[in-house]
């Protein structure tokens, strides 16, 4: 499982499932830490391409072909760009930057593809420039079968979130706390995505685990040896999944 989690490192890609790592996968090429000085030299435009794997229950995995994509620039939620992903997963987007790191997330949506999907996927860092940015994407019936073993139900009138911590070098970091504002009971997740049952802060993958959020921005806290990092999640619907990437400074 820690094989295929790394080729997503690509879950935000599937550790960093993010790289089961960010969640997001490898960070954006030339990106930034969002304290980054105001002199960052960024282009007008930036193109961002990847691909798109569904990881199913048993960790069966496949290509997400035909998705709807949407990026949505934050904290004003405006939707700069929409494609719909083709022959395994691949996308591309053109995103205007205004000159400035580009801050935001993908949604996903099953669109033409008979898949029940509506996700969002957030970089650990926001974009500076063109790259690479592939992610992995869990079915309904995994989210609810990992739901079950963690004892906490999912329902589908609420939200599932997968917070992916990575160090400065996009590597899975051990050790961190995850909080949010609402004061949820966090589930800690190993390599296989195992929920880790009484464990308080992240194992070697990186993973930590909200379920039944409920349809509202959403705080994040990171703490890693008293240093915190924060990330909003804009969770607008039930029965959603997101996947946020957060990195330590």
């Amino acid at each position: 499982m820690r094989a295929i989690l790394a080729s997503c490192v690509v879950l935000a890609g599937c550790s960093d499932l993010l790289g089961i790592g960010d969640l997001s996968g490898p960070a954006p090429v030339d990106s930034t830490p969002r304290d980054a000085p105001i002199d960052v030299i960024v282009p007008d435009q930036i193109t961002v391409a990847g691909s798109i794997q569904i990881l199913d229950v048993g960790l069966a995995i496949s290509s997400g072909d035909l998705l709807q994509l949407d990026f949505i620039r934050m904290p004003d939620r405006t939707i700069l760009a929409t494609t719909t992903s083709g022959v395994a997963g691949s996308f591309s987007v053109l995103l205007p930057t205004l000159g400035a790191p580009l801050d935001g997330y993908f949604r996903v949506r099953g669109g033409m593809a008979a898949v029940d999907l509506d996700s969002s996927v957030y970089s650990p860092v926001p974009f500076t420039n063109s790259g690479q940015f592939d992610f992995v994407l869990l079915t309904n019936a995994l989210i609810t079968e990992l739901s079950q073993k963690a004892n906490e139900p999912q329902s589908p009138d609420t939200a599932f979130v997968m917070v992916s911590v990575s160090d400065p070098s996009g590597q899975p970091l051990q050790g961190a706390t995850v909080q949010t504002q609402m004061g949820l009971r966090v589930v800690y997740a190993g390599d296989n995505l195992e929920p880790l049952i009484g464990a308080t802060a992240t194992g070697t993958s990186g993973i930590a685990f909200l379920f039944n959020v409920l349809p509202t921005e959403t705080l994040l806290s990171v703490d890693v040896g008293g240093a915190e990092t924060t990330r909003i999640a804009d969770i607008t619907s039930p029965g959603s999944a997101h996947y946020v990437g957060i990195r330590s400074p």
